[in-house]
């Protein structure tokens, strides 16, 4: 994106995508409590914030820049919550007293 080449760019964004996918597939088969579409769709739209933050970093709109970064971080924190969650119901004895 910085260079402008819009073809490179594509082509890893697809590749960033599609690591995002093989995530989700992974995480969605060590938890019971977890679920593969939900951590795609969360996945993904960390990374659809992610590319919104460079564009803005990248356009010298600083104040959308860290509109973006407030969201990204919201959203890293639903992520952390569900991972936690997860966890705790899969492995309630070492979470409960």
């Amino acid at each position: 994106m910085r260079d402008g080449d819009e073809q490179a760019a594509a082509g890893a964004r697809t590749r960033w995508f599609q690591n995002a996918d093989n995530i989700a597939r992974f995480l969605g088969t060590i938890n019971p409590f977890w679920s593969e579409a939900e951590w795609r769709t969360m996945l993904h739209e960390h990374l659809r914030l992610l590319g919104n933050e460079i564009a803005f970093r990248l356009e010298g709109d600083y104040v959308q820049n860290v509109a973006v970064s407030d969201e990204i971080e919201r959203q890293a924190l639903a992520m952390a919550d569900m991972m936690t969650d997860g966890i705790a119901r899969q492995f309630p004895s070492l979470f409960m007293p």
